[in-house]
């Protein structure tokens, strides 16, 4: 059971920062993700424009 609770914050964490790398705005990954206030968003914003720079604008591309 914790491994599949794991797997899925795992992926949850992923699509919301992929979400953000794509070029969603704040608000929209913000709702997604239901978080309560934008400090928490902030930190997937900031994560995916520093680590997957190269893969948002790949995705911009396709």
């Amino acid at each position: 059971m914790e491994a599949n609770l794991r797997a899925f914050h795992d992926l949850r964490h992923s699509a919301i920062t992929h979400d953000a790398a794509s070029g969603s705005s704040a608000i929209a990954v913000m709702a997604k993700a239901g978080h309560r206030n934008m400090a928490t968003t902030e930190t997937y914003l900031h994560l995916a424009g520093v680590v997957f720079r190269d893969e948002a604008e790949r995705l911009t591309r396709r």
